[in-house]
């Protein structure tokens, strides 16, 4: 029997995979998801790494969330109080394709660039990883998947993870609880920001200082989005009805 073109490239993928991870000596026997989150727990709290036989080096936690308009990922690492966090939109050419309209794209390909963004942080360790997508947990952990699509991703990961040298462990949660570890869509006003600018903490509180020093409130953020915005009330450039080029604002000054 012949094989399909995607089951010949993951049989491929799988063979060059494991050469790379044998290169990398990683351990044969893997760990049990549950004995990461302990571990994980242990060093979040300020300690160290178990000496009980683990030859793995855990680096982090890894949180995404797939929106559909964009996506959020943070990246807890040991000893540190707050994450790493990054945000984007999706691209135009995948918007008008279709594919940001499928929950398992969108999830699947967020953790890929969640990656690709912190690879200097896991480059060589051990990662949880956590997503309220079901299905997106299931390709990860086991390389493979029902969607043609995801299985492709799934694959992608796959050979990015052996040509960096990392261990991704995949679990999955609901999704409230994915909004209490730090990932919930693009509510996110801090981090770097794949796509466009945005002011940071410091810099936004000397604005607001400013502009309270002048006896003006600030309520509209004008060309912002909704991965970046400072205010409740936003514009977008570009977007009809809401380009702030256009449009007016009653009772409002530009500032």
């Amino acid at each position: 029997m012949p094989f399909s073109e995607m089951a010949l490239r993951e049989l491929l993928s799988w063979a060059h995979n494991a050469v790379e991870m044998d290169t990398r000596r990683k351990p044969m026997i893997l760990p049990r998801f549950e004995d990461l989150e302990i571990e994980w727990a242990r060093l979040k709290a300020g300690g160290t790494p178990s000496s009980k036989g683990i030859s793995f080096l855990l680096r982090g936690r890894l949180i995404t969330d797939g929106g559909p308009d964009g996506l959020v990922a943070t990246l807890w690492l040991p000893g540190v109080k707050e994450p790493l966090i990054g945000s984007r939109k999706w691209r135009l050419e995948d918007i008008a394709s279709g594919k940001t309209r499928h929950q398992a794209w969108r999830e699947g390909s967020s953790v890929i660039l969640a990656v690709l963004a912190f690879l200097p942080q896991m480059q060589g360790g051990t990662i949880l990883y956590y997503s309220d997508c079901s299905c997106v947990v299931k390709a990860l952990r086991d390389g493979s998947g029902n969607s043609d699509s995801l299985q492709e991703q799934a694959l992608e990961l796959w050979q990015l993870m052996a040509r960096y040298g990392i261990m991704l462990f995949s679990g999955w949660v609901p999704g409230d609880r994915v909004i209490d570890m730090g990932a919930d869509g693009l509510s996110q006003s801090e981090g770097k920001d794949w796509d466009g600018y945005a002011l940071n903490s410091e810099v936004w509180q000397r604005v607001r200082d400013t502009a309270t020093t002048a006896g003006k409130t600030l309520t509209v953020d004008l060309f912002a989005s909704s991965s970046n915005n400072k205010c409740q009330r936003f514009h977008t450039q570009g977007t009809e009805g809401a380009d702030a080029s256009h449009t007016r604002y009653r009772g409002s000054k530009r500032i």
